[in-house]
């Protein structure tokens, strides 16, 4: 069987591609802003726009905004915003604990593998 991504057409699964990506920029920019705020000093407020994970942050959010906007537009609001905000949830709290050695407790890993699990639920069309 073959699939096509049709951006454009609600019977192809294009919009969730769309979604997923949503999901994993923004998450990847909380990421990168968690970065830089740890590093912020208010004592030059201007110094902030020299730093690149800043820069990165947000322009990692406009282009994830960007392909939230076209989910919505091209997709069912039922499927895309779980998908999205389960991503934006989810990857955060992984690349904490595996990249900012963040600690994690057993009750934070059921809740990080029940998002998951609702986010390829709610994916899933028959």
């Amino acid at each position: 069987i073959s699939m096509r991504f049709s951006f454009g057409n609600r019977n192809n699964y294009g919009f969730i591609v769309l979604a997923f990506a949503a999901g994993v920029l923004f998450s990847l920019g909380a990421f990168f802003l968690k970065i830089t705020m740890s590093s912020f000093s208010f004592s030059n407020i201007f110094a902030v726009l020299l730093i690149p994970e800043l820069w990165m942050a947000a322009i990692l959010t406009i282009v994830g905004f960007y392909f939230y906007q076209k989910s919505l537009h091209s997709g069912y609001i039922s499927i895309v915003i779980p998908i999205m905000v389960g991503t934006s949830i989810a990857i955060p709290t992984l690349l904490a604990f595996l990249i900012l050695n963040e600690s994690i407790t057993n009750l934070k890993w059921v809740g990080v593998i029940l998002i998951l699990a609702c986010v390829f639920g709610f994916a899933k069309r028959k």
